[in-house]
């Protein structure tokens, strides 16, 4: 078979464990879906390969695997859109174990972390990457083999066996980093659930608290300019991947809607037929298409081949757009069915709670921009 092919039968993979995820999460109204039912669906996808992990044999094809270094990110953001249709806390569960592989580069994990193990990633100050000299009095320091320090807002895929950490090596804004691998039961080290959020409830997000930990060399898994590689690439997977969970909830938020219009009748026609109604779906699609747009712009490039400045510059676009075009596509299509879109049996205002979270979620709007402009011009 092709590798076309192989994407084929991965999509389709992903299209049945979503309509199963569907059924199980929402099949009782309720603001969230069925919660409990997220770490099932989540040992159901590693068992169908959607999970990454650092073993090349079984989770090469998962979001985020090691398919985006020859094949470019298409297919993770693909996947990751498709999941978005369907629930984006779930999708950012999939995708938090990804972005955990990515941050770490392909080594192996220490003895005693399998390599299909449950992985979350932590980076700060606030998302790995200073965009103000004042952020550095937060995040994690690695001084002599010491870990200590507090990285905010990590991704959790309901579980962690391990963790995936950036770490500042010094006080100073000119030094380097590097990436640490601990089990989440190693001494000092605390995962501490950040609590109740307006959205993305089917992801655990948490904070990493290391209160003087001594580490083994085995724990070091890169240092210096390798580490800021890989941390830099982490980042930039993290907000694609975010942008394609945002264009997927936006996208079935549009299409719950123009559905909405097409029976919903006032004045002896459906609503669709008023005006009012045309412009809020046409700036929805709109939106989506804005989106969709940037997301496809590398997506086709093996990140390697990426040069790193460019591939943050794409990321940020990529998150700044989700937050504008997402956000105010589903509020659009909220819109158009009016004081209903907030029920529960819609689920709008649930996308709209996610995209929410999504988008002050490891960098708010104005971080980005500063980002971007430090990043240098258009592209």
């Amino acid at each position: 078979m092709t590798a076309v092919d192989d994407t084929d039968l991965l999509l389709d993979t992903v299209e049945r464990f979503g309509a199963k995820a569907r059924q199980r999460l929402f099949a009782e109204e309720s603001p969230d879906g069925d919660l409990a039912a997220v770490e099932p669906l989540l040992a159901d996808a590693a068992a169908l390969g959607l999970l990454a992990d650092t073993e090349p044999d079984t989770g090469r094809w998962g979001v985020w695997g090691q398919h985006i270094e020859t094949d470019g990110a298409a297919t993770s953001l693909d996947m990751l859109r498709r999941l978005g249709h369907v629930c984006a806390g779930l999708a950012t569960a999939i995708h938090a174990q990804g972005v955990a592989v990515v941050l770490l580069g392909g080594a192996t994990p220490p003895s005693g972390i399998a390599g299909d193990a449950r992985l979350a990633a932590a980076f700060g100050p606030p998302v790995g990457i200073a965009l103000d000299a004042r952020t550095f009095g937060d995040g994690l320091m690695l001084r002599d083999q010491v870990l200590s320090g507090t990285a905010r807002f990590a991704l959790v895929p309901q579980r962690a066996d391990a963790l995936v950490l950036a770490a500042r090596t010094g006080p100073a804004t000119d030094d380097t980093w590097a990436v640490v691998v601990v089990p989440t039961d190693l001494g000092g080290v605390r995962l501490l659930p950040t609590g109740t959020r307006i959205g993305l409830r089917a992801c655990g997000v948490a904070d990493v608290h290391a209160e003087q930990v001594r580490l083994d060399d085995a724990h070091v898994r890169a240092t210096g300019p390798a580490a800021e590689r890989q941390l830099r690439r982490a980042v930039a997977c993290d907000w694609l991947g975010q942008a394609a969970i945002a264009l997927g909830a936006a996208e079935h938020a549009v299409t719950d809607a123009t559905q909405y219009a097409l029976t919903r009748i006032q004045g002896g026609a459906p609503i669709i037929e008023h005006a009012a109604v045309k412009l809020l779906l046409g700036k929805a699609e709109h939106d989506t298409a804005v989106l969709a747009d940037v997301l496809r712009r590398h997506a086709a490039t093996p990140v390697t081949d990426l040069d790193p400045t460019e591939l943050l510059r794409w990321a940020a676009d990529a998150r700044l757009a989700a937050g504008e075009h997402a956000t105010r596509a589903v509020t659009d299509a909220l819109q158009t069915l009016g004081g209903y879109g907030y029920m529960d049996e819609y689920g709008l205002s649930k996308r709209l709670r996610d995209l929410t979270a999504l988008r002050a979620m490891h960098g708010g709007p104005d971080q980005l921009l500063l980002l971007r402009h430090s990043l240098g011009g258009a592209r």
